[in-house]
């Protein structure tokens, strides 16, 4: 029996997404809800259908059926195609592990989102400032986070309004490395980061025992200067209307603040450091406040 064929349908997924853990730096492989919805006008919500690896799609977009579903040829794709749309991804964590998470993102495009086009272009927070980079989930503030990673925490309170600092971004710089984990919707926040690579002969080493498995490093003198900022600026957070996740290019645009490092200073400070020790969290205190917080100053 001869088949003649009439036409072949290319069906095209308009828009891919992987992400990945900022303690680990491995794939979210579980847990994950992911939706998109448009940016400017009401529209169905669509859910991602997600691979093994952890790769989120989604078929079905609203207003891209023309280059989903394409006869005979290839779609033109991409930022600048004769039809494209924004769309605002959410992304939820049923296991509680990371923040919720909005991203704006255009479509169609191929290969998969990199921060770059999450962030809008601006690298300045990506880690390693790479284009292509994968898009990372910050933890959240119950997250729990082995020994041997570092862990910077806050509770970060606006002393002027008493108000936490939403969305707020905590910046540290250790070993001329940078990283940065955001604040809840109370200003709770925990940034984990690997530990530098440990110095041979440290202070107090010589006679301490060495639990199994340490390959003969001492521990408990391992020490980093971590040096610290903290970003924030609610009136540029940009929200979907009906979600109060602000969209994460905004949330990393906000301005630096100062920071009270002790009530008692006359002025509060740009920046401050801290020790970070190995195998122990680090709590961010203002000197002398009332509670556990970290009291910072919007700058005028």
């Amino acid at each position: 029996m001869t088949v003649d064929v009439i036409e072949t349908i290319h069906r095209f997924t308009s828009l891919g997404i992987d992400f990945w853990d900022d303690l680990s730096d491995l794939p979210i492989t579980n847990g994950l809800v992911v939706t998109a919805r448009p940016v400017d006008a009401p529209g169905p919500v669509r859910r991602s259908s997600a691979t093994a690896s952890g790769v989120h799609f989604f078929p079905a977009l609203p207003g891209l059926h023309e280059i989903e579903f394409v006869a005979n040829s290839e779609p033109a794709t991409g930022p600048g195609s004769a039809i494209d749309a924004d769309f605002d991804v959410l992304v939820e964590d049923t296991q509680r592990r990371f923040l919720p998470t909005l991203i704006r993102l255009t479509a169609p495009r191929r290969g998969l989102a990199t921060a770059s086009d999450a962030l809008s272009w601006d690298l300045s927070l990506a880690e390693g400032g790479s284009s292509d980079g994968p898009l990372f989930l910050r933890s959240a503030p119950t997250r729990q986070v082995p020994s041997s990673i570092g862990a910077l925490r806050a509770q970060i309170v606006d002393r002027s309004t008493r108000q936490p600092a939403a969305h707020a971004v905590l910046r540290a710089v250790v070993a001329g490395s940078q990283w940065f984990g955001i604040a809840d919707s109370t200003g709770a926040v925990l940034l984990p980061l690997p530990f530098p690579t440990f110095t041979a002969g440290a202070a107090g080493s010589l006679g301490e025992s060495v639990p199994p498995g340490a390959h003969g490093i001492p521990t408990s003198s391992q020490l980093a200067l971590a040096t610290v900022e903290v970003r924030s600026e609610p009136d540029v957070l940009e929200f979907h209307e009906g979600l109060n996740v602000p969209r994460l290019h905004s949330v990393l645009r906000q301005s630096a603040t100062y920071i009270w490092v002790n009530v008692a200073d006359s002025a509060p400070a740009e920046e401050f450091e801290a020790q970070l020790t190995y195998g122990r969290e680090l709590i961010l205190v203002t000197a002398g406040s009332e509670r556990s917080e970290l009291l910072i100053e919007r700058q005028p």
